[in-house]
């Protein structure tokens, strides 16, 4: 048995392992196992908050590898899984000690994350990275541009410094997009490491920057939205199709590419968005329904595909070099914000109104409530008010009699 598991680890593919290295740490995790197996190059560990190695002169439990001597093959991994549960009862039961795993003297020198390089740590971090999500395409951008090429501009040979990471940081300026992708991204990587205190100080220098999709100034209103619509020529149909669609149903811009529009086009009213997108699959209902009308929404036109490999971020981009050629007066993300309010105003509730859209409903209300002018609050008060079936205090009718 053994040695066919040995053989078929062999003939696994590198993704294939990974999926099954993933599946073996999310078992863990659902049995609340304090290790998780990496793998570093052809080898599996364990990695853990672990107590300090003998003669370390540490005090406190860090973040520590533990070396099992095992190949990442199908049999090497039963063999991780129950050493770490193993581990984790140890841990629980404050019985665990490092000597089994010190095999050599010198080994008894911690390997204590400031000893390994940058490049050891960007290595190790995104194996990391990835034991706890898939390794989409998106995932993968999202990694390249948030972490991969942030940290590439750290010397690569030498171990994480405080100064060479501060100095990273003041190259960019307060408050920017850059200063707080390179803040984020090398905080994460001092915590990766085990250095928490380093992680707190660069992580409080990210700033106050907000992305366009959090970002809300002035809104257009439904007869601007109409009117920006109209203005878009007809000898751009796939365009002037996208604005309407972003309008009717708040879609984030990339999400144009990723759309089932089955039901749409047969005469329905909802779409869904597909699954590599920046939250995923979900089902979108119109807000005005009328505008799939008057927008010609089921005549679909989809502009046509990005270049292979593009990012969300990228095709959001192009999205509104569009708005700007056709002088279209807001960014894309306000079409978005317009929808959100109009489902309020529709008395929709935050929940329901968040799945529409793809966050949180704790997400939906930080955003978007505060936004509501007085008018807006007055509108949908007067709205409540005159509806039929609205509660009535009791004995109300006998007091007018008196």
């Amino acid at each position: 048995m053994g040695k066919n598991s040995q053989k078929l680890g062999k003939l696994l593919t590198p993704e294939a392992f990974a999926t099954l290295l993933a599946q073996a740490n999310h078992e863990l995790d659902a049995a609340r196992c304090r290790v998780v197996i990496e793998q570093v190059g052809q080898r599996l560990h364990l990695r853990g908050t672990l107590p300090p190695k003998p003669r370390s002169g540490k005090t406190a439990p860090t973040q520590q590898r533990i070396s099992l001597g095992v190949a990442a093959t199908v049999e090497g991994l039963k063999r991780a899984t129950a050493e770490a549960r193993k581990v984790s009862a140890l841990l629980d039961l404050k019985e665990f000690s490092w000597e089994p795993y010190l095999r050599k003297k010198e080994e008894a020198i911690p390997e204590s994350p400031s000893a390994r390089t940058v490049g050891q740590l960007l290595q190790e971090f995104e194996s990391d990275y990835f034991t706890h999500r898939a390794r989409t395409t998106s995932k993968e951008h999202t990694f390249l541009v948030e972490y991969r090429r942030p940290l590439s501009k750290l010397p690569q040979e030498r171990t994480l410094e405080r100064e060479s990471c501060l100095a990273l940081i003041r190259q960019h300026d307060p408050d920017s997009r850059t200063r707080l992708r390179m803040a984020t991204a090398l905080g994460h990587l001092a915590r990766f490491a085990g250095d928490e205190a380093l992680a707190q100080e660069l992580l409080g220098l990210r700033g106050g920057w907000r992305s366009a999709e959090h970002e809300i100034k002035d809104l257009p209103s439904d007869k601007t939205i109409q009117e920006c619509w109209a203005s878009i020529p007809a000898t751009s149909a796939a365009w002037k199709w996208a604005y309407g669609m972003l309008a009717t149903y708040g879609l984030r811009p990339h999400e144009i590419w990723h759309l089932d529009i089955t039901e749409l086009e047969a005469g329905g009213q909802v779409v869904k968005v597909g699954n590599h997108t920046k939250t995923g699959r979900r089902e979108v209902w119109p807000c005005h329904p009328e505008w799939i009308e008057m927008f010609d929404l089921r005549a679909v036109q989809v502009p046509p595909s990005s270049k292979a490999g593009s990012g969300n971020a990228d095709i959001g981009h192009r999205v509104a070099v569009q708005f700007q050629r056709y002088k279209i007066p807001h960014h894309p993300y306000a079409l978005r914000h317009a929808y959100a309010v109009r489902l309020i105003g529709y008395g929709i509730a935050d929940t329901v109104a968040a799945r529409w859209m793809g966050h949180t409903a704790q997400v939906h209300q930080s955003i978007y409530h505060d936004f509501l002018g007085r008018a807006n609050h007055e509108e949908i008060f007067n709205r409540a008010l005159a509806r039929p079936d609205r509660p009535i205090p009791p004995g109300l009718s006998g007091l007018e009699g008196e």
